[in-house]
């Protein structure tokens, strides 16, 4: 049995309205109090990051309302996109240049899993010398 294969008895669709594959039932403002509640829970624990990595493709509308959430508070952070070849999970070309060595990233997705959809994303990062040391989900 794969990584992926595995079935919870429960499903929870974090995806928004306009999800192109799978929309859910989130409007931005739901997404909007997640990336509040994920912005507090990241700096009471302290967790520091210059960008924000989400996995393809859940994290990103949790991504952008966490980004959202940080420019209200003054902090301009970036995302990294990420793109799906297939079963590959590929980082964007154009960003690769934009990510000093020293740059500490957050990967963000919706759900702690076995880890098959988060850890090509950290692997793309460190290829390319970034330092990945948090990743952080909405649901347990």
């Amino acid at each position: 049995v794969g990584e992926s294969d595995l079935l919870s008895p429960l499903y929870v669709n974090l995806r928004d309205e306009e999800h192109r594959r799978k929309p859910g039932p989130l409007s931005m403002q739901g997404f909007d109090l997640i990336g509040s509640m994920l912005y507090d829970t990241l700096m009471r624990l302290g967790v520091a990051y210059d960008v924000i990595a989400p996995v393809p493709d859940a994290g990103h509308a949790i991504a952008r309302a966490l980004q959202r959430r940080l420019t209200l508070a003054g902090k301009n952070t970036p995302l990294v996109h990420f793109e799906k070849k297939g079963e590959d999970i590929v980082l964007d070309e154009a960003v690769i240049g934009r990510l000093g060595s020293k740059a500490r990233v957050l990967v963000l997705d919706d759900v702690i899993s076995a880890g098959g959809s988060k850890l090509p994303v950290i692997r793309s990062l460190r290829e390319v010398g970034v330092l990945v040391n948090d990743c952080a989900v909405c649901l347990d």
